[in-house]
């Protein structure tokens, strides 16, 4: 080449390798601009896939269940009061209920005295038939030394339908007891206090309300002995899931940080391998950053968690270089030596990112943001490696001899003693068959998050205080109209009675606009009879009037209205209404008897099935890739290097699951995902052992540090607190150790040897 064409190259590589640090400057900006208001979003239920069953969408729903928190306190009201006042100083809470005031009394009583028929249940009506009857109750209720009703009762509601029919539909848990909202169990009253956060808070925002709460609670139970507060809201369990996210990115990512620092130094003897590597590691982690908040807007929790994995995959660039530099000829350039290798690089990263690419259709947001920062970090650290490194000046890498000679003789029991390698081999392919022979399939939420037992416990407590299931079941009812509605849930509150079901108190009172009529009809039937009965005891009554109807958008934006508001949607033209139910196998067969167009919406089972079709989906596409990736290696490198590259990709996919086998983890998608990286992963292991073992005696060398590297950065996954992620990190441990491994395996194939 002349000396013309060499310096019109070098020039260009100049002029590319400016523009990538003008790209990196910008996302460095982009980066420091949008990364502080940036959520990091914890929502366990944000990272749980949605459901295509063509049902309703119960987000909503669920969005409104995220931010509401129920404590109960068991103490003197002093105690409930001083946690009340807390409560209302935070700014980060939007609502809280639990204290009720004598004009909250007064609403919900002037909307029953006003609408007196709307809320009539079916034993009052029952009452009302007998008119002797219903006299005689009267009359009771007039005398009684417990409750006595007074002439303003009488001439505003000379039935009394308005008292008689209050209490019927409502909470019996749930009393009004000195203002405030409290709940008997065996041997004591507890004061319940409901609070609702604000809208779309971050995760810090999160964090310091959890902190808030845990603080007040330890204030109310150290200044009023024997007082005992309790919780259950979805805030709780999120703020967990982001302190241990936090947690394992200090924890996990320091130490797999250091670890290679420390490898890669001892593994070149110099500072300037090192320094490369951490410059390769920070353009990735900015580019990947940036491209995961252009697209998506926010980061997720386990994707930041998972991402420690690639620290380790973006030395294995510079690594591959220093090592091609470490017994490069004298004469020869970094340049020189970069176009040399810069076909196997490209290919490697390639392949890499192919098999992080096939994330992008995982149901699970924080695996697709996972999937676009691996992209676009992963080039970034490539393309630094490949513009950057050969203007640097010239890293002169040094080699360390003890790893220098194990990758040596490591070469040399494949090469030279094939019988040996043949053993070891069987003894893979061994651990493979018994492995497999005890691994099993399950899609299970329990595999992907280990609950919190004092998270759950509190659950429990509440759930049994208030009568209530915080169930992932919820039972849905739709209809075309108001009326149809109102008449399928009055069905159903029928059917919960009859069950003695405590979702009865999620039903709204409200009766249909045809009901209600029909009740108006009634009562002024009957009164005639009433009033002369009571006449003759002496109880003169004025006249009645057909009482005003209430519609069900007039009942929602009541004050009794509004405690429903949560459970109602209207999606298009059909009307929605969520019920959370308690697992009760004949209930759905009731309700189907009766007629009612309504369904069980299991969240955690629809969200187990769509775990479980979308593992079929990438096992297909797993295997449909190991194929095309042999018919490339037949084309390019030959049947018996196609054969060694088929085995040893194939014992790093079983070993990879084996291993699930012997600890008893299950095989679930997240398996899946690890064994497509440690496909990609082995291929280029194959690529660059079969490209340049042939060429360069230091590409062992190359290999074993990317190897360890590698490793290093992945078997760190294992020690995470969450279980999809520690699935994640084994499979993909153990499956790239037996591609490193089985890299050499094409000896066997081979009659000729390394001279």
């Amino acid at each position: 080449m002349s000396l013309e064409n060499k310096n019109r190259k070098r020039c260009s590589g100049r002029f590319a390798a400016v523009l990538w640090l003008l790209f990196f400057l910008v996302s460095c900006l982009f980066l420091l601009c949008k990364l502080p208001s940036t959520n990091i979003n914890s929502n366990i239920l944000d990272m749980l896939p949605q459901s295509e069953s063509g049902q309703v969408n119960l987000q909503p729903f669920l969005q409104g269940s995220e931010k509401k928190i129920i404590f109960a306190i068991k103490g003197p009201e002093e105690a409930a009061q001083y946690f009340w006042d807390q409560m209302d100083r935070s700014t980060l809470i939007e609502e809280v209920l639990g204290k009720v005031d004598e004009k909250q009394i007064g609403q919900v009583k002037r909307l029953f005295e006003k609408y007196k028929v709307s809320f009539l249940s079916d034993s009052v009506l029952e009452e009302l038939s007998n008119p002797e009857k219903y006299a005689t109750k009267i009359l009771k209720q007039l005398y009684s030394p417990i409750s006595p009703i007074n002439g303003r009762d009488l001439k505003n509601d000379p039935l009394l339908l308005a008292k008689n029919s209050s209490g019927t539909f409502l909470d019996s848990r749930l009393v009004v007891r000195n203002g405030w909202l409290q709940v008997q169990d065996a041997n004591n009253y507890w004061t319940t206090v409901f609070v609702e956060l604000k809208d779309h808070l971050s995760v810090d925002q999160i964090h310091i309300a959890v902190d808030f709460f845990k603080a007040t609670i330890q204030k109310v139970e150290k200044k009023f002995p024997g007082c005992q507060v309790i919780y259950q809201g979805i805030p709780f369990h999120s703020d967990l899931v982001a302190n241990t996210t936090k947690e394992d990115i200090a924890k996990l990512g320091g130490i797999s940080v250091l670890a290679l620092v420390l490898l890669i130094w001892w593994s070149y003897k110099s500072l300037k391998p090192l320094i490369l590597c951490l410059v390769s590691i920070l353009v990735g982690l900015v580019v990947g950053l940036s491209a995961s908040i252009l697209f998506f807007g926010q980061l997720h929790a386990i994707m930041l968690v998972m991402c420690v994995s690639l620290t380790g995959l973006a030395t294995d660039y510079t690594t591959y270089f220093c090592a091609m530099r470490s017994t490069a000829p004298p004469n020869e350039t970094s340049a020189e030596t970069m176009v040399k290798i810069r076909p196997s690089l490209v290919h490697a990263v390639l392949t890499t990112v192919i098999a992080y690419a096939v994330l992008l259709i995982a149901p699970f947001p924080g695996l697709r943001e996972l999937a676009v920062f691996a992209v676009f970090g992963l080039v970034a650290s490539c393309v630094t490696v490949l513009l950057w490194f050969p203007l640097f000046p010239d890293p002169s890498p040094g080699r360390n001899e003890i790893l220098s000679e194990l990758g040596h003789r490591y070469i040399e029991f494949w090469a030279q003693k094939k019988y040996q390698a043949k053993a070891l081999v069987l003894v893979i392919l061994v651990f493979c068959l018994l492995g497999l022979n005890q691994v099993f399939i399950d899609d299970s939420l329990l595999y992907l998050q280990t609950p919190n037992p004092t998270l759950i416990e509190q659950e429990k407590r509440i759930s049994r205080l208030l009568g209530r299931e915080f169930s992932q079941q919820t039972l849905i009812v739709e209809a075309n109209n108001e009326e149809e509605l109102l008449d399928r849930l009055y069905k159903v509150r029928q059917i919960f009675d009859k069950n003695q079901m405590s979702s009865k108190s999620f039903l709204p009172p409200l009766r249909s606009i045809a009901k209600q009529r029909k009740a108006n009809e009634a009562v002024l039937n009957v009164f005639p009879s009433i009033k002369e009965r009571l006449l003759k005891n002496g109880i003169r009554l004025g006249e009645i009037s057909p009482a005003p109807l209430l519609s069900w958008e007039e009942f929602l934006n009541s004050s009794l209205g509004k405690n429903y508001r949560d459970m109602y949607q209207k999606v298009g033209e059909k009307l929605i209404y969520a019920i959370p139910v308690t697992k009760d196998p004949t209930l759905l067969e009731e309700l189907h008897k009766a007629e009612l167009d309504v369904y069980i919406h299991d969240h955690r089972s629809e969200i187990e099935k769509v775990l479980s079709s979308y593992r079929s989906l990438i096992g297909k596409l797993l295997f449909g890739s190991y194929f095309l990736i042999l018919v490339s290696f037949l084309f390019k490198f030959g049947f018996k290097s196609t054969l060694a590259a088929a085995t040893s990709l194939m014992l790093s996919l079983g070993c990879g699951l084996a291993v699930l086998g012997f600890v008893g983890w299950p095989i679930n998608i997240f398996s899946l995902f690890a064994l497509i990286l440690v496909l990609g992963i082995g291929v280029d292991y194959q690529v660059f052992f079969q490209q340049l073992y042939w060429t360069n005696q230091s590409a062992s060398y190359a290999l074993l540090v990317a190897a360890a590297t590698t490793l290093m950065s992945l078997g760190i996954l294992v020690f995470s607190s969450t279980l999809a992620v520690q699935n994640f990190g084994l499979v993909l441990s153990v499956g790239v150790l037996t591609a490193f491994l089985t890299s050499p395996i094409s000896f066997i194939f081979r009659h000729e040897q390394k001279k």
